[in-house]
C-alpha cells in the first residue's frame, strides 16, 4: 500500500550516529551527522544532518529539508537545524 505523498521536509531527529569515516564525496568533511528524521507527516527518514557539530546534535531537535549541490548536474537531500531556515544551499 505504497503511495506519494507531499511532505512538508520538517521533522525531529529520532537518532543519529557520527560518522568518521568518509563516502565517496565527503572526503575532509569528517566528524558528520547522519539523522533518522521522523517527519511532521509520521514516516521516517535518514539523511544527513548539516551545520550541526557532533557534540550539539541532539535527539528530539527540530530540523528542516534544505537540498545541497553536488558537482555540476546532482543535488542531495540533507536536513539542518530549523531555526536556519529551509531551501536550497
Amino acid at each position: 500500500n505504497l503511495r506519494w505523498r507531499r511532505a512538508s521536509g520538517k521533522g525531529t531527529l529520532y537518532s543519529y550516529t557520527v560518522t568518521h569515516v568518509p563516502t565517496a564525496g565527503f572526503d575532509g568533511k569528517t566528524p558528520y551527522v547522519i539523522g533518522l528524521i521522523e517527519l511532521d507527516e509520521g514516516v521516517r527518514i535518514i539523511a544527513n544532518i548539516k551545520d550541526v557539530a557532533p557534540e550539539n546534535a541532539e535527539i528530539g531537535m527540530r530540523v528542516q529539508a534544505v537540498w545541497e549541490k553536488i558537482g555540476e548536474d546532482g543535488a542531495y537531500f540533507a536536513f539542518v537545524p530549523e531555526s536556519e531556515g529551509g531551501g536550497s544551499r
